[in-house]
């Protein structure tokens, strides 16, 4: 007996969270209001194209003047019509093919048609003042989006530290007056074409510098004393920094790494003067 006593008691609690309580539920007609009353405090929306317009009433039993706080306020535009006063315009109205004639009949309240005027969204707060001086209240939102969601200016491409400097190098030389864009190209032309050389002639970094120096000679591109002298010093500086040479040091022996190298920074180089000749 003893220990169907301990039993009974070790399953009770679990009986007891398993329980079910009836008569609590809330009857069918009152979530019905309740879903209407969310449906209500839910922003109302409204899409439009630009120069589309739409009607907008007060719901029956709001007669007192409302003030309406547009956000930002050059997406759309709000034409109030007082009570008692019919309303004739030639406009495209939501929904419709093309503008036509619009008549609208005196209403017996104030009323208001929202015009899309240029490509966002709006956020429309309706207020009615607060009876007996209280504090005024937000009755509604009205969200308009024109024309669908403004379009997200492009990120402009960040620019490695050879176009930067190049371009300061450029801007320099152009307030020197010793800039014309078309040598750009020119140079640019001289880089890629030099970096699609196998280089196997060229036995030290000096060799390279005359390989190009040569090369613009035949040209026509002027010295670089006379023309975009401080962006030319820029190039010759990235391709002995590149090599990890100087001026001391730029007869030792190229290497087979050395090449690949030299063939890189002289592509990178001639995209980048296409780049800043734009």
């Amino acid at each position: 007996m003893r220990l169907i006593v301990i039993m009974y008691l070790c399953t009770w609690p679990i009986a007891a969270w398993a329980q079910i309580t009836i008569g609590d539920a809330i009857p069918a007609h009152e979530v019905e209001q309740a879903k209407a009353m969310i449906e209500k405090a839910t922003p109302k929306t409204l899409t439009l194209q630009p120069g589309e317009f739409e009607v907008v009433e007060p719901a029956k039993g709001v007669n007192t003047p409302l003030l309406w706080l547009t956000t930002p306020d050059a997406i759309v535009q709000r034409i109030e019509v007082a009570a008692q006063q019919p309303l004739a315009l030639w406009m495209k109205r939501r929904g419709d093919a093309a503008p036509q004639l619009h008549q609208f009949p005196a209403k017996p309240v104030t009323w208001a048609i929202v015009v899309g005027v240029r490509q966002g969204t709006a956020t429309v707060q309706i207020i009615r003042n607060g009876a007996n001086n209280t504090a005024p209240v937000v009755i509604d939102t009205l969200v308009v989006s024109v024309g669908g969601p403004a379009p997200v200016p492009p990120t402009p491409p960040v620019e490695d530290e050879l176009t930067k400097s190049l371009r300061a190098a450029l801007l320099q030389d152009q307030q020197a007056g010793r800039a014309e864009k078309k040598w750009l190209l020119a140079l640019a032309g001289i880089y890629s074409t030099a970096s699609r050389d196998s280089l196997e002639s060229i036995k030290t970094a000096s060799d390279l510098d005359n390989f190009l120096i040569v090369a613009r000679q035949a040209a026509g591109i002027p010295d670089p004393e006379l023309m975009l002298p401080t962006l030319r010093q820029r190039l010759r500086q990235e391709l002995l920094t590149q090599l990890n040479v100087t001026d001391q040091t730029a007869n030792q022996p190229f290497t087979i790494e050395a090449r690949r190298i030299a063939r890189q920074t002289l592509t990178h180089i001639a995209q980048t003067l296409e780049a800043i000749s734009r």
